[in-house]
């Protein structure tokens, strides 16, 4: 599962994973923070990512997440921070 918000004033972007995520989800996921990210393209973006809740998940749904993140950056993301419970994940 997936929640996505979107504070535009502010350029700043919270997400939450939890469960276990399989590839269909991630890719609504990806698809979904590739428009907020876009709409946001340009200005000094913030990322609030809560990872807490997250179970393993297999190499192609980190390797989206990966991604996503790269174009965060590309889009003008200036500070990503992940909570997360697991030192494996951090």
């Amino acid at each position: 599962m997936f929640l996505i918000k979107t504070d535009r004033l502010q350029a700043l972007v919270l997400y939450t994973l939890w469960g276990r995520i399989e590839l269909e989800e991630m890719r609504s996921f990806d698809a979904e923070l590739y428009e907020v990210l876009e709409s946001l393209q340009g200005r000094s973006i913030r990322i609030n990512a809560d990872l807490r809740g997250l179970r393993p998940v297999a190499p192609q749904v980190a390797e989206i997440l990966r991604r996503r993140q790269e174009h965060a950056l590309e889009c003008g993301t200036t500070k990503i921070a992940e909570v997360v419970d697991s030192e494996v994940l951090a």
